[in-house]
């Protein structure tokens, strides 16, 4: 044993002992099976950390970005609303002015209270009453219905035809010979210099 290398013993080994110089195999497969359990474990923790710095990045990012687009959308709303109620004030300002000299003053009593002054003459002008459209049965109110009825369909016709030429126009005097032609004794019309 002097020479300084290894050698195992030769020493017979009893039967069942454990040879320790070679791996045991399992009878339930090969010893890979742990090595692939803890690569799936590494995978499920490296996805898990993935999507927790997702989240982080979406929270850290996105979310104030998306807070700061609102709050810019807001402010210009804001910024119109004002500038509506500053205009609306102004014309306020205005009115108020206006209300303070003594025209205003009658113009606002004239317009808004119906008041006038003493050498004023008010006429108010109503519209006319609407016509009964239902008259009672017998002579006098059966002629007038027939006439209302007749006045009613030529108002109807005339508001849906299309709007005619003006009296002494070409087109009227034009229509006007074709639809009266004139005699043929009578002499032509001779033209004004």
């Amino acid at each position: 044993m002097s020479d300084g290398g290894h050698r195992t013993s030769t020493i017979p080994r009893p039967d069942g002992a454990r040879d320790v110089s070679r791996p045991e195999r399992r009878p339930g497969g090969p010893d890979d099976t742990r090595l692939i359990q803890r690569r799936r474990s590494r995978n499920v923790v490296a996805l898990l950390g993935g999507v927790i710095l997702v989240a982080l990045a979406g929270a850290l990012f996105v979310l104030p970005v998306r807070s700061w687009l609102n709050q810019r959308a807001e402010l210009s709303e804001s910024r119109k609303e004002l500038t509506a109620l500053e205009a609306a004030n102004d014309r306020l300002q205005e009115q108020n002015d206006l209300l303070q000299t003594n025209d205003g003053i009658a113009r606002a009593a004239r317009t808004d209270l119906g008041m006038q002054q003493a050498d004023e003459a008010v006429r108010s002008v109503l519209p006319p009453p609407a016509v009964p459209a239902v008259l009672p049965a017998g002579w006098p109110y059966s002629l007038v219905t027939q006439i209302l009825t007749v006045r009613t369909v030529d108002a109807m016709r005339a508001a849906q035809a299309p709007a005619t030429a003006a009296p002494g126009s070409p087109a009227d005097t034009a229509a006007g010979a074709s639809a009266d032609p004139a005699p043929a004794d009578t002499a032509p019309p001779t033209s004004a210099p």
